[in-house]
């Protein structure tokens, strides 16, 4: 249990397609503008106030605690040429750097910069930039930092296409260190239609600590069954979670983000708008129910096949047009089967004039069915209209 929240390995399934998904640094790099934030550590000291042939070192020793100023005398024991000392050794009137143990030529105010080439430190207290800097008043700084924070939001989906869902998902976060994230308090989520609701989190990657930079400590959620379309983002903010692996504990981490949009609005599938039996007398499928065509002599039906359910669609839901304009005369809709939730329906039609006219399931008022109720999800109306042209030709005189 880590910040009440269970932690438990949890898998990924391998079809899934991952939305906002950033690459980790392949190593720490040296540059001090990655640093992430960067501490002073000594801050301003003041060097010790040496006679003769006394001698002191102020720094830190990164395989103690590298939050610690050091501000020492050595008259009696010597630390300046220890391995892990970054700092400064003092003389009277003369400063010179220490870096991992080794003593560099003298400083003089103004004079600053990086320990161990400009490379990030490694060691048992943990890893960073460390640098040095002497100002006018000749007061003392070493600063340290972390480098290369990775912190990176993700969304999981087998259903999706670009950064468009359409069914389950799943949220993961991930970092390069160990660090206090607390999901449900530092993960920032806007939804305008209530998509998301209350997430649990499991642990999916474990890292140890002062691992390579491309080992990953991830927390992932609890699978989202959307209920409603609409804009979804996933943010973490900037400085939201801390770290605990780099010198100067208490690094924050990048900002970074996912937005998506959710879309369960119903589509035909291909055939999902043609004849099916009847008096047919030829008739061409559809490839995604707006271009099927049929020729009849008689009363027919037409089979709607969409990709998800949606609430039972009604005889008023259909009509007729001749050259794009509305033409209720040439053909009547008969009966809908079943008046139920359903994805698939039977249309009876009837042609009442010889001629060419089209026979269209309108967009509005078709809407999903949501998930556990038998109700309309009115965020996610039928994508497009269907539509069937139909010929009728050698009808029997009506009596």
């Amino acid at each position: 249990m880590v910040g009440g929240v269970l932690v438990a390995p949890l898998g990924v399934a391998s079809s899934a397609t991952w939305i906002g998904d950033d690459a980790p640094p392949t190593a720490y790099t040296s540059t001090e503008s990655s640093l992430n934030p960067e501490v002073a550590v000594c801050d301003g000291v003041s060097e010790p106030n040496l006679s003769g042939d006394e001698r002191g070192f102020v720094g830190i020793d990164v395989n103690g605690d590298a939050n610690t100023c050091l501000n020492v005398e050595e008259n009696d024991s010597s630390v300046h040429d220890v391995p892990g000392y970054y700092g400064f050794y003092i003389l009277p009137s003369t400063r010179r750097p220490v870096d991992a143990g080794s003593t560099g030529d003298t400083l003089d105010k103004g004079d600053n910069g990086p320990f161990n080439n400009g490379s990030v430190v490694e060691s048992g207290g943990g890893y960073g930039f460390i640098s040095y800097r002497i100002d006018d008043s000749f007061d003392l700084f070493v600063n340290v930092g972390c480098v290369d924070l990775f912190a990176d939001v993700r969304v999981s989906s087998s259903d999706a296409s670009g950064t468009t869902v359409g069914g389950p998902m799943q949220v993961e976060v991930r970092f390069n260190r160990k660090t206090d994230f607390a999901p449900n308090d530092d993960l920032t989520i806007s939804d305008e239609n209530g998509i998301v609701g209350t997430l649990a989190w499991s642990a999916s990657l474990e890292r140890n600590v002062n691992s390579s930079p491309q080992t990953l400590d991830a927390w992932r959620s609890t699978t989202i069954e959307p209920d409603a379309s609409g804009d979804v983002t996933f943010q973490l903010p900037r400085a939201a979670v801390t770290e605990s692996e780099c010198f100067a504990d208490g690094s924050k981490n990048p900002e970074d983000s996912v937005a998506l949009t959710v879309d369960l609005a119903p589509r035909a599938v291909a055939g999902g708008f043609d004849a099916v039996e009847g008096a047919i007398e030829g008739s061409s499928s559809s490839s995604d129910g707006t271009n099927g065509s049929v020729t009849v002599s008689g009363g027919f039906d037409v089979q709607v096949k969409l990709d998800r359910v949606v609430m039972p669609l009604q005889v008023e839901d259909f009509a007729f047009r001749q050259g794009g304009t509305a033409a209720p005369d040439v053909a009547e809709v008969v009966s809908v089967t079943p008046q139920a939730p359903s994805d698939t329906f039977t249309v009876n039609v009837v042609p009442l004039q010889e001629g060419t006219f089209d026979l269209v399931l309108n967009e509005g008022g078709v809407y999903r069915k949501k998930n556990t109720v038998a109700e309309a999800d009115t965020t996610s109306a039928l994508m497009n209209a269907l539509q069937l042209s139909v010929t009728a030709e050698n009808l029997a005189p009506s009596l």
